[in-house]
């Protein structure tokens, strides 16, 4: 990291940088700590006191609002992960309980019935899903978990 001299600081502190190098200046502030320090060093009581005129009575509220507009925003991300997570979780024990297989064969149906609204409520009484999904979406991952157990980790062998 390129470090700038003493006298950069100095003519910085009194505003005789050009644009172009006092904003590298500026960025480079913000990751260099040492020097902070250097700058630091040059502002005197008198130039606090003249920036504290300089400083709008609404800064601080800005300031503040800022803030708590990134921590909304922050918290709203935290937000939406949670809801993708959960979707994605709801769609997975809807896979693996068939539901989505049952859409599948159901609406070529319906398209067929479209203009048969009776014939497609006859089929529907006939065809509804019965109890005990959960016991099948319990067979259903207890398959796949024999399916992922590698071949020498059988029940009852030492």
């Amino acid at each position: 990291m390129k470090h700038f001299s003493r006298q950069d600081w100095l003519a910085f502190a009194k505003g005789q940088v050009e644009e172009k190098k006092s904003s590298k200046m500026e960025e480079h502030l913000l990751v260099c700590d040492r020097c902070v320090e250097e700058y630091l060093s040059f502002i005197s009581p008198q130039d606090e006191d003249r920036s504290g005129r300089n400083i709008s009575p609404q800064f601080t509220k800005r300031v503040l609002k800022s803030i708590n507009d990134l921590e909304i925003k922050r918290n709203k991300k935290r937000r939406d992960l949670f809801y993708y997570v959960a979707a994605a979780c709801l769609t997975f024990v809807l896979m693996t309980s068939g539901v989505f297989q049952i859409f599948t064969e159901k609406i070529p149906e319906i398209a067929q019935t479209e203009n048969r609204p009776e014939q497609f409520l006859e089929k529907q009484e006939e065809s509804r899903i019965p109890f005990g999904w959960s016991d099948r979406l319990l067979d259903n991952t207890l398959n796949l978990l024999d399916s992922l157990k590698p071949n020498g980790d059988e029940e009852g062998t030492d």
